[in-house]
């Protein structure tokens, strides 16, 4: 007989030969910047592509961790003087917007007071992204009840599924115009 501790090498195989596959690709993923990169990058440009993404500072200890492998170590002064400048381009109400309504985390980097403007947007693109959700779901649920009346049987179902269209089309009319193409 062979107890459960000795078979559990055997259960989780699978699992940990899979998780020496996988691990070269997860760890290259973390890596902000190839070996490659880190010896040509202009680090001023790099902090500007970086603000300009809404990166905080941490991003620049990601590059350095990078860069070590290479023997190279970031210029922290034209990357911090890139990435205000990126984020001066970044920190706006539109791409607050943009931000908010395609779901991204805001990791607090906007300054005083463009912060406020950009959570304005950050938060009108949030709330457009939930209408747009709710308005898709009601769609959806319309189509499934659309179906489910050409699929029944009997006319105790049709009149079920009839029922529930109505109740399905009155629930997208409470989005008014909105639609494909509203608001985005």
């Amino acid at each position: 007989m062979v107890s459960a501790a000795a078979s559990a090498p055997r259960r989780l195989r699978p699992l940990a030969l899979a998780a020496v596959a996988i691990a070269p690709w997860a760890l290259a993923a973390c890596a902000t910047l190839s070996p490659e990169q880190c010896r040509v990058v202009d680090w001023r440009e790099q902090g500007f592509r970086d603000g300009r993404n809404g990166a905080s500072e941490s991003r620049l200890n990601g590059h350095a961790e990078s860069c070590a492998k290479a023997g190279i170590a970031p210029d922290g002064a034209a990357w911090l003087a890139g990435r205000a400048e990126g984020l001066r381009l970044y920190c706006t109400p539109e791409q607050g917007y943009r931000e908010g309504v395609e779901g991204r985390i805001y990791s607090n980097v906007c300054p005083w007071p463009e912060e406020a403007d950009f959570l304005a947007g950050y938060r009108t693109g949030e709330r457009e992204a939930e209408i747009r959700r709710r308005y898709e779901n009601a769609r959806d649920d319309l189509r499934r009840a659309e179906a489910l009346y050409n699929a029944a049987k009997t006319d105790a179902e049709r009149a079920h599924w009839a029922q529930e269209i109505r109740r399905r089309r009155a629930d997208l009319s409470r989005f008014g115009g909105f639609g494909p193409g509203w608001l985005f």
